[in-house]
């Protein structure tokens, strides 16, 4: 257990080390101040478990074992808030772009979609012609000509949108692996009664289910909002 509490040691002395990175690297005097505080909350709150780690390892109790439990949680709480608050776009250190390969999936998209716009162009200035002269039957043959190419764009456009957004796959891949969480959870529910006791209780299970629902929920909603409008987000929220 004190192979584990150093582990945790080292890495949370990394995470802190990066936080007070991110803070002599921005400009903004709150988000500063947030970093440093983060780190010394991060860092303060390892200091409590090793303690309490070091204290279950000489003696290990029930009591000090829960004790080691209660003290886990400021920590996993720390890290969270932490990692929330550095996920937000201003503190992307480089704006993120569309590949290559992203604009080649784009291309059936765009053009689909300037082929809708030069097509309703057309529309119009032929129907001005028609005002103007009705009866030119070489006038309706081309409004009828342009009303079916627009038509056919708008399916081409469709098509192109379902099967080349970007981070469709991404998303696809996404919804795969929470089929599969979901199918786990499914299970551990019809097992619970035959599985051993753990040692950890109810609230800690609780709490932690509460914790991974709130980083999901917030995650979808950066996905949804993404998905509107900021295309080239969407990969980088779900991998």
């Amino acid at each position: 257990i004190l192979t584990l509490a150093a582990t945790i040691a080292k890495n949370t002395s990394a995470l802190c080390n990066v936080a007070r990175e991110a803070s002599s690297n921005t400009n903004n005097p709150m988000a500063r101040r947030h970093f440093v505080q983060s780190a010394k909350d991060v860092a303060n709150a390892t200091a409590e478990l090793v303690r309490t780690i070091k204290i279950l390892d000489s003696s290990y109790t029930a009591e000090n074992h829960r004790h080691c439990i209660d003290t886990s949680r400021p920590l996993v709480q720390a890290i969270d808030e932490l990692y929330t608050y550095a996920m937000l776009k201003e503190f992307a250190s480089i704006p993120p772009t569309i590949s290559s390969a992203g604009r080649q999936l784009q291309e059936p998209i765009l053009l689909a979609a300037r082929n809708v716009v030069d097509g309703a162009c057309r529309i119009i200035e032929c129907s001005k012609a028609l005002i103007v002269n009705s009866k030119e039957a070489s006038l309706w043959q081309q409004l009828a000509t342009h009303t079916k190419s627009v038509s056919e764009a708008i399916k081409r456009l469709a098509t192109s949108v379902k099967e080349m957004t970007p981070g469709q796959q991404e998303c696809e891949r996404a919804v795969d692996e929470l089929r599969k969480l979901f199918q786990e959870v499914d299970k551990a529910i019809i097992n619970v009664d035959s599985l051993r006791k753990a040692d950890k209780s109810l609230q800690f299970h609780q709490e932690q289910i509460s914790s991974s629902s709130h980083f999901l929920t917030e995650l979808i909603n950066n996905i949804r909002q993404s998905s509107r409008c900021e295309p080239e987000w969407i990969s980088s929220y779900v991998s």
